[in-house]
């Protein structure tokens, strides 16, 4: 054997059994050494210590790195960015079981009602599904479950000569004034969203995600633009009554490097029946981050 490169992290991790527990690489020591006479790996349930004595070239060399599984312990958490990739790989290429992923899984597309008045046309669904997200892989399997943070928001569009306004605390929708053009008019909702989810690799960076998402639904608003001869309309209404909490369920598949595209159904109306239109929906589109 000419040359003999001693990777101190990955030798400890194969030795200690604690270190199996713990996902998270050890600190990053490499010894490159040429040769060695011996090696001795020496595990006590609390430190791993290995020891390299003699080389072909110096009999009398000594080497000796001890690592406490404490040390292990305290390493930083692993970290990932779907533009950045997995940054928890470290010095022996192996990804830690539990990983903090930060701005992943942006969506846009399509929100097709399916349910509710004539009115409301095929409309927009956008926003990023985990702004962060703590995710647990299990890399035999290459399956993942986790648990994230993020917001988003539906806008509801309404076909051309319909108005939106509001009659006491219900959102209403109603024919725009005579001689009105380019009437646009629409539903804005905002929420916060956290998704819960379970992924799985199909083949190299291809997978498949399940999520259901606990929307919190912050702000809704309604607007109206029109014109009538050269006077330009346009106002909003605003303390609209929506549901404070409603679901989503998705489906996405594509890579984890690139893009995907994406399934959702919303069966829960944004209003109650006594507040305003009865719309469920659902969207399909695309998403960058899986």
């Amino acid at each position: 054997m000419k040359r003999l490169s001693i990777i101190i992290p990955l030798l400890a991790s194969i030795a200690a059994p604690a270190f199996a527990q713990q996902p998270e690489a050890v600190p990053d020591t490499v010894a490159d050494i040429k040769s060695p006479a011996k090696v001795i790996i020496t595990d006590d349930g609390t430190t791993t210590e290995v020891t390299v004595t003699g080389t072909r070239q110096r009999p009398d060399y000594s080497f000796v790195y001890s690592v406490s599984t404490d040390t292990a312990k305290n390493q930083m958490p692993a970290f990932s960015m779907p533009i950045l990739g997995d940054l928890s790989a470290g010095a022996t290429g192996r990804k830690s079981y539990g990983e903090f992923v930060f701005v992943n899984n942006f969506y846009i597309g399509a929100l097709i009602p399916y349910t509710g008045p004539s009115e409301i046309r095929t409309s927009l669904d956008c926003g990023i599904a985990e702004l962060i997200a703590y995710r647990y892989n299990i890399t035999r399997t290459g399956s993942s479950f986790g648990i994230g943070f993020g917001f988003g928001g539906k806008e509801f569009r309404l076909r051309r000569g319909t108005e939106v306004g509001k009659d006491g605390d219900r959102c209403i929708l109603y024919p725009a004034p005579e001689g009105a053009e380019n009437v646009r008019a629409s539903i804005e909702c905002y929420t916060l969203q956290i998704p819960v989810f379970y992924r799985q690799r199909i083949y190299r960076d291809f997978v498949f995600k399940l999520s259901a998402t606990l929307n919190m639904n912050v702000s809704t608003k309604a607007e109206t633009k029109y014109s009538i001869g050269n006077v330009d309309y346009k106002y909003k209404v605003k303390g609209l009554h929506q549901r404070m909490i409603t679901p989503d369920f998705t489906f996405t598949i594509g890579s984890t490097e690139w893009f995907g595209v994406y399934v959702k159904w919303s069966p829960v109306k944004i209003f109650k029946q006594a507040y305003g239109p009865q719309t469920a929906s659902w969207a399909i589109g695309a998403t960058l981050g899986i």
